[in-house]
């Protein structure tokens, strides 16, 4: 019933292994998969994203709730995670690269497990997760700890627990499952609204002849009612905290955002980018891709082949409604990327085996297979780099990772080497209760300040806009006057104009707000002037 490969390579393959019980020890070289793949993103700087959100996750550490004390545009799990993130591994740039490796593990293992479920042969499913490990780290740090990419690992625990209720056995309720998966496509909207496409994961029992619970009409129901329940259990939750009026004003004001075109370009682009820097990755893919289509058209059906199908589709249907083109738009395709690139891995070496008639041959050349596709990845010597360095500073001590962080190029507007620099300055200006205040896009400045953003408006970026009417301006006044900050930071060559429309930055923005010139002009003494920073000292403060 659960033959996913009927082919003669498939058979070969195939070892029927959708209930197998008992410890797996190579699963535990599965969960190592990202640490092996990646090892050296854990001591990366924060990219824009990161530094962002890693502020107002350090702000809910503080209390500081999201939308009513602090300005947050993205979807409330977002800060969730890295507040989760602080809360585990400290104040560290590296603590969100860390909690991401390990959500990124949990998921390799779902991955192998789901393959498993599905009847899909053991070496195929433990391929598929050093694809997705490898596909994933050949983005770089600006592309990765996002959003699109937590959003993907929820997707992934959904089909784990769809693979569930598809398999159980006669006479089994499946709707605990569907309703959970539900749940955990809600959650990825949660993170980034447009992963939720990837819930068409639901219909890929259709592709199959034969499966237990189908995408009936009553399990459609149920698994639609657990989205609709976790959606309903966490507005709940933000109405009784505040948040969810402002969260909802917020979102509506953004709207501005999505009209402005990114990186896109043609649907190959979006279809394409997430693996930009390693094009010879594709070559897998399009390897696989060929076996699933000559598949199909010899009549192989299965939800295995459905769910390629779909999660494909889902995943490009993500990326494009965003209109940008951004490289970690593209992280929720990379569960079908993986999975057919396995696939075709897994084809050869079945191939090689019936040619050979050697019984350990297809798992020689599907290993040698893996460290190729893995050698082409951005993080090939940047690991064998990092394993160096560690060795040259006897350690993973302070003074590797402050070297590290600055090997890293950085674009000119936002460049954390610089942001250090200045904050140092700032500090031995600055006592320990003076509170900051950034008018700028750059919050990395309140991250190696030390400090959470009080006065709400994290960056500049609301004011920036350039459909933007004033909305904020008397709240942004009066948590100024009660208690001004005694340091307020200015940025300058910040400008982002493919999110504000505009080629300001924050230095010119402030040019056009006379209330806030004036208010730092008559509060305000400069003390420090850089490139990229300016210091203001409340004149009262010693």
């Amino acid at each position: 019933m659960y033959i996913t490969d009927n082919t003669r390579y498939g058979q070969a393959m195939h070892h029927r292994e959708a209930h197998r019980t008992g410890f797996d020890p190579y699963l535990l070289l599965v969960a190592l998969a990202p640490l092996l793949t990646g090892f050296a993103i854990i001591f990366a700087p924060f990219g824009l994203d990161q530094s962002i959100h890693a502020t107002i996750g350090d702000g809910l550490r503080e209390g500081l709730l999201p939308y009513r004390d602090v300005y947050n545009v993205k979807p409330p799990l977002t800060t969730l995670v890295h507040w989760m993130a602080i809360v585990l591994f400290g104040h560290e740039m590296h603590a969100i690269r860390l909690l991401d490796m390990l959500l990124l593990s949990a998921s390799s293992l779902l991955l192998a497990l789901m393959l498993r479920r599905l009847g899909r042969p053991r070496l195929e499913g433990y391929i598929a997760p050093f694809c997705l490990c490898i596909f994933y780290y050949t983005n770089t740090y600006w592309h990765t700890a996002q959003t699109d990419g937590w959003g993907l690992y929820c997707i992934i625990l959904s089909t784990y627990l769809l693979s569930r209720a598809w398999t159980l056995p006669d006479g089994a309720s499946p709707d605990r499952y569907f309703m959970a998966a539900g749940a955990l496509v809600a959650a990825a909207f949660f993170f980034k609204y447009t992963v939720a496409a990837l819930g068409l994961i639901f219909f890929a029992p259709l592709f199959d002849r034969d499966v237990r619970n189908g995408p009936g009409l009553r399990n459609l129901g149920v698994f639609l009612a657990g989205g609709i329940a976790a959606g309903v259990a966490l507005f709940t939750v933000m109405a009784l905290t505040g948040m969810l009026t402002p969260y909802l004003e917020i979102q509506l004001y953004v709207l501005g955002y999505t009209e402005l075109s990114g990186e896109g370009g043609s649907l190959i682009d979006y279809g394409y980018k997430v693996l930009a820097r390693a094009p010879e990755l594709f070559y897998f893919i399009l390897f696989g891709s060929f076996f699933w289509l000559r598949d199909v058209l010899l009549g192989a059906r299965s939800t295995f082949y459905g769910l390629v199908l779909l999660s494909f589709v889902g995943g490009l249907i993500s990326n494009y409604a965003q209109g940008k083109a951004f490289a970690y738009h593209g992280l929720p395709l990379l569960m079908s990327y993986a999975m057919i690139a396995a696939f075709g891995i897994t084809r050869l070496a079945a191939g090689l085996q019936l040619m050979l008639k050697s019984k350990w041959i297809h798992v020689v050349v599907a290993v040698a297979l893996v460290i190729w596709v893995a050698s082409f990845s951005y993080m090939w010597k940047s690991n064998q780099l990092a394993l160096k360095r560690i060795a040259d500073y006897g350690g993973i001590t302070r003074e590797f990772l402050d070297y590290n962080y600055r090997t890293y190029k950085m674009p000119y507007g936002f460049n954390t080497h610089d942001t250090r620099d200045f904050i140092a300055e700032v500090k031995e200006l600055s006592e320990p209760d003076d509170e900051l205040f950034v008018f700028g896009f750059t919050t990395d400045v309140y991250w190696h300040y030390g400090v959470p953003p009080r006065y709400r408006y994290t960056y500049s970026w609301p004011f920036m806009t350039h459909y933007y009417d004033g909305r904020y301006d008397d709240d942004l006044r009066q948590r100024l006057l009660e208690k001004p900050p005694e340091n307020f930071v200015v940025a300058k060559h910040d400008a982002a104009s493919h999110t504000t429309g505009l080629p300001d930055d924050s230095d010119d923005t402030l040019a056009k707000m006379p209330w806030l010139t004036a208010y730092v002009e008559n509060n305000y003494t400069k003390v420090i002037e850089t490139k990229r920073f300016e210091l203001w000292r409340l004149k009262t403060s010693p």
